[in-house]
């Protein structure tokens, strides 16, 4: 499974817990029009950190952040972290 289709299924298993409409996923669709909340939008931010074992910073994600732009983000952080040496 590559990066993209993990993230994709985060934001799907996400939208299932809270009871969004899925299938309007698209990437150019907003958290927002998700009816994503600012409790939702942090719950979001902690299962990519559990899920691809990084740091999201708050100010990473808010209302207007697209499902495209997310998405990037988050493989931009995925790849910082796999270039990170690694601590002891």
């Amino acid at each position: 499974m590559s990066n993209r289709d993990a993230i994709l299924a985060v934001l799907a298993g996400f939208a299932e817990t809270f009871g969004l409409d899925h299938s309007h996923i698209s990437p150019n669709t907003t958290l927002y029009e998700l009816g994503v909340d600012s409790l939702q939008l942090i719950e979001l931010m902690f299962r990519f950190e559990e899920a691809f074992k990084i740091q999201v910073p708050l100010e990473a994600f808010g209302h207007k952040t697209t499902v495209a732009e997310a998405i990037a983000t988050i493989e931009q952080l995925i790849e910082v972290q796999a270039c990170a040496p690694a601590t002891r």
